[in-house]
């Protein structure tokens, strides 16, 4: 899975591509130097004069304003596009304006007009609004990732199940302490659906190298290469056929033959309306993670986790599991020795290649 090369036009959610910018003595930039990155950002393609009138304004709501290819003066960094690869990157092919949340993330694509400066201020204003300091005292080592998953394909990805679950069935996956991948209702009461479509993997695979595997990068200095098989599930709340509500009690996603591969897991939410169904990491306390609509929570398989049971509605997600190249060789050095033996279970299912 390779982050979409440089000629790819980002699209809202994406990561910005770290390349060489230049300020006005010549020195190598990046978006993602200490100094500039952490906070949303206006980058201009265009007339920077209605912009430079509003610089201090955006300052108070800390965001900064990158003029490109303008003149080094005012309160807005001016900074050079040799060889125009954040152009290109980001598809400016004419004066057109770029908001960036606080996490090097594309938000919007604006044309570069007089009548832009307050729907991008607006716009910044949101998203400080939408981040107000908070005192942590404890937290699980997880990253919620918005917008991992556009609206369309989250619609696309639900409606694959209800296909899938009235032709064929959803398939209940569990795990136990010592008994593999082997169903426990005790333990798990998810449906799920595997996603087979070419062109819908394709999708999801395109979504996780623009969005997910930057972040994993930068937080935990790990580069992601695998992935297993993408599968919708649905936890369903309590009802006549279904007297539990969907649930996953506590248990780690890396504790078998099977899944020690696995790194990081990733869960992503396809729908809101329900109620119940969040994320918890016992130890880390009891508090619960719910990401919105399209996007996920990243999380390390190590951690000890529980999906708490949904009350109403139905829960729908994307689940799968990312890992490296060093574990793709050892469980397919596994599977290889198994299979030689006669040993190997036909539900294993330790996932492909991007």
């Amino acid at each position: 899975m390779e982050p979409p090369p440089a000629s790819f036009a980002l699209q809202p959610g994406d990561s910005l591509p770290d390349v060489t910018l230049r300020d006005g003595d010549g020195e190598a930039v990046s978006l993602y130097r200490q100094t500039i990155a952490g906070r949303p950002l206006v980058v201009v393609f265009g007339d920077p004069a209605p912009w430079r009138a509003v610089a201090d304004a955006f300052a108070a709501i800390e965001t900064t304003l990158v003029l490109i290819d303008a003149a080094d003066e005012g309160a807005a960094l001016a900074l050079a596009d040799p060889g125009g690869k954040l152009a290109q990157a980001l598809g400016a092919e004419s004066p057109t304006v770029f908001v960036v949340d606080a996490a090097s993330r594309l938000v919007a694509r604006l044309p570069a007009t007089p009548a832009t400066v307050d729907a991008a201020q607006t716009l910044c204003a949101e998203l400080w609004a939408a981040t107000p300091k908070t005192v942590l005292t404890q937290a699980a080592p997880a990253l919620l990732i918005p917008d991992v998953l556009d609206p369309d394909l989250c619609e696309t990805l639900m409606a694959l199940w209800a296909r899938e679950e009235k032709l064929k069935g959803g398939v209940s996956t569990g795990t136990r302490e010592t008994g593999g991948t082997a169903y426990d209702a005790g333990i798990k009461q998810r449906l799920d659906v595997p996603v087979a479509e070419p062109e819908l993997v394709a999708a999801l695979r395109a979504r996780l190298a623009g969005r997910v595997l930057p972040a994993i990068q930068r937080a935990f200095q790990y580069r992601a290469t695998q992935h297993e098989t993408f599968r919708v599930g649905c936890y369903v709340a309590p009802g006549p056929d279904a007297p539990a509500g969907g649930y996953f009690r506590r248990h780690r996603d890396n504790s078998t033959p099977y899944t020690q591969h696995r790194r990081f897991a990733m869960s992503a939410n396809l729908n809101e309306d329900y109620d119940g169904g969040e994320l918890r990491f016992p130890e880390f306390g009891r508090g619960a993670y719910r990401p919105p609509a399209g996007g996920a929570v990243i999380f390390s398989c190590g951690l000890l986790h529980e999906a708490l049971e949904v009350t109403r509605g139905r829960r729908f997600g994307l689940f799968t599991f990312l890992f490296g190249e060093a574990e793709a060789r050892e469980v397919q050095r596994l599977l290889a020795t198994e299979r030689a033996d006669g040993r190997v279970r036909a539900d294993a299912d330790v996932g492909a290649g991007a």
